[in-house]
C-alpha cells in the first residue's frame, strides 16, 4: 500500500483533500494503484492531542517493480509500505 499520514481530526472534507493529495503524489511518481482508498484512523475519540490518521491505497503486486529505487519515503509524509497496516478504524470510500 501506499500510505499519506496527516495529523488532527479527520471528517470527510480532510480526507478527500488527502486522498487527492495521495492520488496527485503517486501520478507524480508514476505508480500505478487499484483505486481501493482506505482511511485508518488510530486514535480513540478521547485522545485530544498528537492524533494520527492515514489514506492509504492498494498498489498492485509490480506497481513498484519498474521504480524499486523509489520504495520508502517519497514526499513528504507518503510512505509506501510493505505490510498491512492494522488500526483501530479502517474506513473504505
Amino acid at each position: 500500500v501506499a500510505a499519506l499520514t496527516f495529523g488532527g481530526w479527520a471528517n470527510d472534507a480532510k480526507i478527500a483533500r488527502y486522498k487527492e493529495q495521495l492520488t496527485t503524489a503517486l501520478n507524480r511518481e508514476g505508480i500505478a494503484h487499484t483505486g481501493r482508498f482506505y482511511f485508518l484512523g488510530y486514535n480513540p475519540p478521547y485522545e485530544v492531542f498528537q492524533r494520527k490518521n492515514e489514506i492509504i491505497v492498494v498498489l498492485p503486486k509490480n506497481a513498484l517493480d519498474p521504480i524499486s529505487k523509489k520504495t520508502g519515503r517519497l514526499t513528504r509524509n507518503l510512505k509506501i509500505k510493505k505490510n498491512t497496516v492494522k488500526s483501530s478504524k479502517i474506513s473504505p470510500f
